[in-house]
């Protein structure tokens, strides 16, 4: 576990570089701000829009993967692959469109209280935000893509008619996926590990954003989920 199956790594490759272009795009508005508060308006269609075709290869690739390892067909079509993760890409978009907005502005505020000029400022917000650009695009693709990933897996194991699944750790895992897995090691096939609003025992961390589903606890989880098959005879 830890490194992505070839397909999954060309869509973090992919959706990577169109993160990052589209950073570099915030970071060029951004630098010709002359308002005391940065808007990014129509940023989060645009983040939309290029995300849509490669969130449902993520979903397909997974489904494909997990399908032929149960001997079930995937018959998901790439348009049936990107209505199902329709309300998850306007969630995400809103969100890291949303997310990057308060960052800039709190840096903004920051800036212009220690004296500088809004123009000043926003240059320098700019500048930070390209240099950063790279790290925080390739951070979100592969964090989005093991996400979606294990959802499409989810999508074949109720196929094949699969009850549970179980959460496997990375080698060397983290404290709180270490925790997660020791309080929650199974699932019901079409339900999530984790949801929106649990803490972790024995962390300080509630999910906030999204349920997770085994492999996007945290940002670059490495960890995996592996269907449950039941011999014949076994209750």
């Amino acid at each position: 576990l830890g490194e992505l199956p070839e397909g999954l790594a060309r869509i973090v490759g992919q959706m990577s570089s169109k993160i990052d272009a589209w950073l570099l795009g915030v970071a060029d508005q951004v630098s010709r701000n002359t308002d005391g508060t940065i808007n990014l308006g129509g940023q989060t269609a645009n983040f939309e829009r290029f995300v849509e075709r490669l969130i449902g290869d993520a979903l397909a690739d997974g489904g494909k993967t997990q399908a032929e390892a149960l001997g079930v067909a995937w018959d998901v079509t790439p348009d049936d692959a990107i209505k199902l993760t329709e309300t998850y890409r306007v969630r995400l978009a809103t969100e890291i469109t949303g997310t990057l907005e308060a960052d800039l502005n709190a840096a903004l505020k920051a800036a212009l209280q220690e004296g500088q000029t809004v123009s000043e400022a926003s240059q320098s917000i700019a500048g930070a935000l390209k240099d950063q650009a790279g790290y925080r695009s390739e951070r979100i693709a592969r964090t989005e893509v093991s996400h979606i990933s294990a959802r499409g897996a989810d999508v074949a194991m109720q196929a094949a008619g699969i009850e549970e699944r179980e959460w496997l750790l990375a080698g060397g895992p983290c404290p709180l996926c270490d925790a997660a897995v020791a309080a929650r090691p199974k699932a019901k096939v079409g339900e999530p590990f984790w949801r929106i609003g649990e803490t972790v025992p024995g962390t300080d961390y509630t999910l906030s954003f999204r349920d997770s589903w085994g492999s996007d606890l945290h940002p670059q989880c490495r960890c995996g989920v592996a269907a449950i098959v039941k011999l014949e005879g076994e209750g």
